[in-house]
């Protein structure tokens, strides 16, 4: 099965406040995402600090089974990785990826008490035997180095933090693997940690860390790798093994699943200097998505972070808020493409009414919509095609040039612009008429190598497609939803309809983004797109999917829109209880020349009198 993206999150601070349970709403609207994603091949990828043992007992034991074969966990802060085995209902670590302590450098950290302590704790869970035997042949080989075995480093910097006013006995030690995190404070949240006093002792601290490792050339002599303290913008003190980190765990899935950066979303609460998230910045084309206030702006860092009230949302609130959103989304019907256009085209503010969403037994619908209606009809869900119908194009001063050019820098053209576009619509109308006479609408990288640019570089143009085909749309003029439109689809959704749309269209992030834009979206609960089912309209099967997908009888479906030859004749074919034909940009007909199944029902004259209609 090939998988075509992941959502990818830290966890701590993110998903789950650190050391605490889950909420049931938490566990309720991740296992609502998970379950879209899976339809789409799009895994859920965790990434922290946290040992596999204590991060499933705490999380992902808490979620459905049937999602578990979905999830990719990266534990000990990209030392470990772990997936679910159906088969035997086990995780199962990938040996490939493991990268840890050798029991010398652990030692050398811990000390002896907290080296037994810590590997007991393994040995209890299974997964390592005989403690003592580790700990001898560790104390023999720092013995035989010249390392003092009486007195660690976490001993040496416990002697320091008492000096500092705080009490060493407070603080709380976690071995994972391929990373030690102390807590200096205990671990609670990171308020005690930001004050005055405690910013000062842990500066020193950090500071004393780095000249312990520095001593003693970093422990490279006794394992296979230095150790560093390289987040000093984290809420305790790591002791990570070089290399080890978030970038490398994404660089791995990227790799093992053949992901391209720029179908993964990240979203974190440390994308800002010295954070544990921010080297995730260093994967080109991947959308980070920012959960905190504090994030510092670059190239596809997307703040995620809101207000409610004028008040700062936490991050585990507002990453709550997104992960209700983007399930929301996809079970609207957005292609995992368009959920990721849609963050980095307009960020929190698709989150500005932070009541926007609930969810019910039978769906996702947008609260505070919909009034409840106790009469009898025949038509309970209207459909809408959107170009034409809810929007119009508005030519640009350039004819377009200034996107055709992008296009030509994209690919390496260079023709000149005129004679490039000359190319383009001339093929562009060769692709027309096949999509047309076949009823089929292929993926845009297919569109692209095949139709309109098959003489160009074949990687080069797959990989920009879905920007191509933007392009090139935008070149053709600007939609603009009619003035009209929100109003009616407002109030449509006010008298009791359900709505949704189908659409032909060859991008699968346009049409979410445009409806996004108009402030339409919330109304629209199903979003059946020719670009994702690879059919376009009048081929009945787009519309009976629609109707499959709401649960409800095609008689009792109407369709909306502007073309006979499409918006009649399909809705017809597919046994829908009205079509309605709205005059506008294309050319007129005459309903008695047309063929009965092209005929539509009612012939208005702009979307305002549907609310005549339709009362």
């Amino acid at each position: 099965m090939k998988i075509c993206g992941a959502w990818v999150t830290d966890v701590d601070d993110t998903v789950i406040m650190s050391g605490n349970l889950p909420t049931n709403e938490i566990i309720s609207t991740l296992s609502g995402l998970i379950t879209e994603l899976k339809k789409r091949h799009v895994l859920w990828v965790a990434m922290s600090g946290v040992a596999m043992a204590k991060i499933g007992s705490r999380l992902l034991y808490k979620l459905p089974e049937e999602l578990l074969d979905n999830i990719v966990y990266y534990a000990g802060d990209g030392s470990q990785s772990f997936t679910f085995n159906p088969g035997t209902r086990m995780w199962v670590e990938d040996n490939g990826f493991r990268r840890i302590f050798s029991d010398a450098q652990a030692l050398a950290v811990l000390g002896e008490n907290e080296f037994i302590r810590q590997f007991k704790e393994l040995s209890l869970q299974g997964r390592i035997r005989n403690v003592k035997q580790k700990l001898d042949n560790a104390r023999t080989l720092l013995q035989s180095t010249g390392y003092n075995t009486k007195q660690s480093i976490l001993d040496k910097m416990k002697e320091k933090l008492r000096s500092g006013g705080f009490e060493p006995s407070e603080s709380e030690t976690y071995f994972r693997g391929g990373s030690v995190s102390w807590m200096m404070l205990g671990d609670i949240s990171a308020e005690p940690y930001r004050t005055e006093k405690a910013v000062k002792v842990r500066k020193e601290l950090l500071s004393m860390a780095e000249s312990l490792l520095a001593d003693r050339n970093f422990l490279s002599d006794i394992g296979e790798g230095e150790i560093h303290v390289p987040f000093p913008g984290a809420r305790g003190i790591k002791f990570v093994l070089n290399g080890n980190n978030k970038e490398r765990a994404m660089r791995y899935l990227i790799k093992e699943y053949d992901i391209r950066s720029r179908e993964i979303l990240f979203i974190g609460n440390e994308l800002f200097a010295g954070g544990n998230d921010n080297m995730i910045r260093n994967i080109a084309d991947a959308t980070l998505l920012s959960v905190t206030e504090g994030e510092d702006p670059g190239e596809n860092v997307v703040s995620g972070h809101f207000q409610d009230n004028g008040s700062a949302v936490a991050e585990v609130e507002a990453n709550l808020k997104w992960m209700d959103w983007a399930g929301y989304r996809m079970k609207q019907g957005y292609p995992w493409e368009a959920v990721i256009h849609t963050i980095r085209l307009h960020g929190a503010s698709v989150l500005k009414n932070r009541n926007m969403f609930y969810r019910k037994h039978n769906g996702w619908i947008p609260s505070g919509v919909r009034k409840k209606s106790h009469r009898k009809r025949q038509i309970d869900v209207l459909y809408f095609d959107k170009g034409g119908t809810l929007s119009r194009r508005v030519p640009l001063k350039d004819n377009g040039r200034s996107f055709i050019k992008e296009i030509m820098k994209r690919v390496g053209a260079e023709v000149p612009v005129d004679e490039f576009l000359k190319m383009l619509d001339e093929r562009n109308k060769i692709y027309k008429k096949w999509s047309v006479d076949n009823w089929l609408e292929p993926c845009e990288e297919e569109i692209w190598t095949r139709f309109m640019l098959p003489d160009y570089p074949v990687e080069i143009v797959r990989y920009h497609a879905q920007e191509l085909v933007l392009l090139y749309s935008h070149s053709k003029g600007l939609r603009q939803f009619k003035p009209e439109a929100k109003k009616v689809i407002e109030e449509l959704s006010g008298r009791g309809y359900r709505l949704g749309a189908v659409t032909n269209t060859i991008s699968k992030v346009l049409v979410p983004g445009e409806l996004d834009d108009a402030g339409i979206a919330d109304y629209i609960e199903t979003l059946v797109m020719s670009s994702v089912t690879g059919i376009r309209k009048p081929d009945p099967r787009l519309f009976l999917l629609a109707a499959r997908i709401m649960n409800v009888e095609p008689s009792r479906c109407a369709y909306i829109g502007d073309q006979v030859d499409r918006d009649a004749e399909g809705p017809h074919r597919a046994g829908f209880g009205l079509s309605v034909i709205v005059r506008g940009e294309k050319a007129p007909f005459v309903l008695d020349k047309l063929a009965p199944v092209q005929k539509p029902d009612l012939v208005v004259n702009s979307l305002e009198d549907l609310l005549s209609i339709l009362n």
